[in-house]
């Protein structure tokens, strides 16, 4: 039984370690506020204890079925005092919301993975071609209307482990149709047994490496991962599921990446591990994109957060080459306005932006930043469509800057910028120039 559905509702019997010590009591899971909590009922006299655990984790059976719940915190406690003195001790009714439910696997200390899988439907639209072909020349003496192309995978082996994406499928018979639906399926092998959560953040850094090729969030489905016990085993080993609590409901666009596995495929292994390192080094740049593509920031917030992304990049990339603009400018300090001509010039290979618009764009830049994050009056306040010109410019700056990073070759990186969603750049260039020109004045 690997569905979580099956679980909710039905009482358990749980386990969680205080003062180095099993505490057992009965619990359920159940919906509430669209995330699955465990209520249960414990000791008072054991409360404190609970409390004070730093790592809850519980493990338990329900129906039969193991379950591990991770990282789970207090939402509620209730208390239960019996007034008279009858054979009942006093309880807490404890409610607890886990950040990620495995099935499966009823386990108290820490789960250690060799292998972690996921599907990750949103990679069908990076990849350039299908998993079957149709046959209209087909015969008797050759009956098959679908051919199986064999498309290749993508595979890679870092520092942690061996990565491959693949495409599967799977079939649905009725009576007057068979569907085949195409699976792209992630695979993560590690080199030794790995913590469950780093498990889980190899998977994530997975994910935020595509997303920056499709521009735009990508969701992560329920994990599926095999334990360093029973993979020493002898018999075939079980793979368990990990499903998270509390997972966004964020619905990507319907649109092609702006990198497809035709720019990747033949040098996969040295863009995916430039992309260990970068996430490794620079992880915060990472993190701003990710908000940004959530719809966590907008507006001022997203022109801020992609301009503290640039910015982030340079200090940590280019650092010595924003000096170099510094001292050309004549400039006692080092501004963001250094950074950004810094960046424009290094990126104008594939940019193709007028030279002389480098120091306009890069002052309009700075500030626009600087209205909002000091509010200074001398300058003058952006309006809705200058901030929009403003966030796209570092945008599309920022991919320019990740794809250059990871190797990704300058033609297929110009390539993008005819995209839709970029094809009003050079618009967007003159939107900056005319704050720059007014704030002049």
């Amino acid at each position: 039984m690997n569905d979580l559905k099956e679980i909710i509702n039905k009482i358990g019997d749980f386990n969680s370690s205080i003062s180095e010590q099993v505490c057992s009591f009965l619990g359920v899971l159940r919906y509430e506020d669209q995330q699955v909590i465990l209520e249960g009922r414990i000791d008072l006299e054991l409360l404190n204890g609970f409390e004070e655990c730093k790592s809850k984790q519980i493990w338990g059976y329900i129906n039969k079925t193991p379950v591990t719940l991770l990282n789970c915190s207090f939402k509620q406690i209730c208390w239960r005092v019996f007034d008279e003195p009858i054979d009942q001790k006093a309880e807490a009714i404890i409610t607890l919301c886990p950040s990620e439910i495995i099935i499966g696997k009823a386990l108290g200390r820490e789960i250690l993975v060799k292998e972690i899988y996921t599907t990750m439907p949103a990679l069908n639209l990076m990849f350039h071609n299908h998993v079957f072909e149709p046959l209209f020349d087909f015969s008797r003496e050759k009956p098959s209307v679908l051919e199986y192309t064999y498309p290749r995978e993508l595979s890679a082996t870092d520092k942690y482990g061996t990565l491959r994406v693949y495409r599967t499928f799977n079939s649905n018979y009725s009576r007057d149709a068979i569907t085949y639906n195409t699976i792209p399926r992630i695979e993560y092998r590690f080199t030794k047994a790995t913590k469950i959560t780093d498990a889980i953040g190899r998977i994530a850094s997975v994910r935020n490496f595509f997303s920056f090729f499709a521009n735009h969030y990508i969701p992560l489905d329920a994990l599926e991962f095999r334990d360093a016990d029973s993979m020493n085993e002898e018999v075939l080993s079980q793979a368990y599921s990990l499903f998270f609590n509390d997972r966004e409901k964020i619905v990507g666009p319907d649109e092609p990446f702006l990198i497809s596995s035709n720019a990747l495929q033949n040098d996969f292994k040295k863009i995916w591990n430039n992309w260990v390192s970068f996430y490794d080094e620079a992880k915060h740049v990472v993190n701003l994109f990710y908000e940004v593509i959530c719809d966590h920031s907008t507006y001022i917030n997203r022109f801020l957060n992609m301009a503290q992304a640039v910015e982030v990049y340079s200090c940590r990339y280019r650092e010595q080459e924003a000096k170099a603009i510094q001292k050309q400018n004549k400039s006692k300090k080092l501004f963001l306005k250094h950074r950004i001509e810094d960046i424009e010039r290094y990126i104008s290979d594939c940019f193709a932006i007028k030279e002389e618009w480098f120091t306009p764009i890069a002052q309009a830049i700075s500030d626009m930043r600087n209205f909002f994050t000091h509010y200074d009056k001398n300058r003058i306040e952006p309006s809705y469509d200058e901030i929009f010109s403003g966030s796209y410019f570092l945008r599309f700056t920022l991919l320019v800057l990740v794809y250059k990073k990871l190797g990704i070759a300058n033609e297929t990186i110009a390539d993008y910028k005819t995209r839709i969603v970029f094809g009003r750049l050079n618009d967007d260039c003159n939107t900056l120039i005319n704050y720059f020109t007014r704030s002049q004045k």
